[in-house]
């Protein structure tokens, strides 16, 4: 394991534990050597979605994405942080990017719903949701 992938597997273990400054810190040193590693960006900007900071959640995980286009988490969580900011249609079309890698990905498929409900197309976000439960019955957030 490289230097810099143990640092971010710490930097994950703390983040998972609520230490986000802590993870933060180590995403920041991590990205002070590879400005464009992929995973640090999205997991800093999954920080930023988490401590309330939209705007820069959606920059953070719109450089990661430059480098990892297809990555279904970080596009699932830019659709969160686009929720959060009212900019619907943009978050729709984060989660349909999400589902043309992922087409079974069930948390993009109930947030997908969750965007269609705001924009008040109910039959198409019961569909996804539907779609949500049959990919992972035991899902709870999708019944």
């Amino acid at each position: 394991m490289t230097a810099a992938a143990s640092l971010l597997a710490n930097g994950v273990k703390l983040h998972q534990a609520g230490q986000l400054a802590d993870a933060e810190m180590i995403y920041r040193q991590i990205l002070a050597a590879l400005p464009d590693q992929a995973n640090c960006l999205h997991l800093l900007g999954l920080i930023f979605l988490q401590r309330g900071e939209h705007v820069l959640a959606v920059e953070h995980i719109d450089s990661a994405l430059k480098n990892d286009p297809h990555n279904i988490f970080a596009l699932n969580n830019r659709g969160l942080a686009l929720k959060e900011l009212k900019r619907f249609d943009e978050a729709l079309a984060s989660y349909d990017r999400a589902l043309v890698v992922k087409p079974d990905y069930a948390e993009a498929l109930v947030n997908r719903g969750n965007i269609l409900q705001l924009l008040r197309r109910f039959e198409e976000a019961l569909t996804s949701y539907d779609s949500a439960i049959a990919a992972r019955p035991d899902y709870v957030d999708a019944w």
